[in-house]
């Protein structure tokens, strides 16, 4: 077990993960039937920076901690999880130059920008618009459209590249892996959120790229998988065979 990011540890297998969920387990759970109760919580939230009241939706129908535990500035626990998977991966990596993510309309795009200056966000905004146009999205507020089919972005250019449950929605996800590729600098990284249950789906498509490094995941609260972290090879010296 390695440290990854304050509060957030990294496993080397999936049987010391499993051990140290068992080692916890009784406590998780009678914190989560307080919360349940009370339908709130306090802590810190590392989107805002902030201590303060985390929010659990009252319905009886709905308890799904990972999905609730409100704060304030609207983050919710799956989106603070996948903040502390980006901050570990850029104390790993380092400085980036330039970066980007396929969205910008959400509440995670302010505090991803904090962490990453050079951050460039984007939507897709329809069928009708091509990839790097800029549209007015409302109120004179100009938003980058790009696909994952096909960006605007030159090869090569991105120290990073980042988009959360985008896969699913695309008509070719391993087109869409083989853009992020091809945009992405060598040694570059792509980080990516899917669906629960969709881990294998993922390392299976990433394999069908034989460029990439093989993939890493990191786990929800709940030790699933939902976020996969993997680095364009560097073959500038042409060692790969052809």
């Amino acid at each position: 077990m390695q440290p990854a990011a304050p509060g957030v540890y990294r496993f080397r297998t999936r049987e010391g993960l499993e051990a140290a969920l068992r080692m916890l387990g009784p406590q998780a759970e009678l914190l989560e039937e307080r919360v349940r109760n009370s339908h709130e919580a306090h802590g810190f939230c590392r989107g805002c920076g902030l201590w303060g009241r985390f929010v659990q939706p009252g319905s009886d129908s709905w308890d799904n901690l990972i999905e609730g535990m409100l704060c304030e500035c609207g983050l919710n626990a799956r989106m603070r999880g996948t903040l502390a998977v980006i901050e570990g991966l850029l104390r790993e990596c380092g400085p980036v130059d330039r970066a980007a993510v396929f969205e910008q309309l959400t509440v995670m795009f302010a505090p991803m920008s904090a962490r990453i200056p050079q951050l460039q966000g984007s939507e897709f905004l329809g069928t009708d618009h091509s990839s790097g146009d800029m549209v007015d999205v409302g109120g004179g507020n100009l938003v980058r459209h790009e696909s994952l089919s096909r960006t605007s972005y030159d090869a090569d250019s991105l120290s990073l590249a980042m988009h959360f449950d985008v896969l699913e929605h695309v008509p070719d996800p391993v087109h869409a892996l083989a853009e992020c590729h091809r945009i992405l600098k060598p040694g570059g990284w792509l980080l990516f959120e899917f669906g629960e249950g969709q881990d294998r789906q993922a390392a299976a498509l990433l394999s069908r790229i034989k460029t990439y490094e093989p993939v890493t995941f990191a786990t929800d609260r709940d030790g699933k998988p939902r976020v996969a972290i993997v680095r364009k090879i560097d073959d500038r010296d042409g060692s790969l065979p052809r």
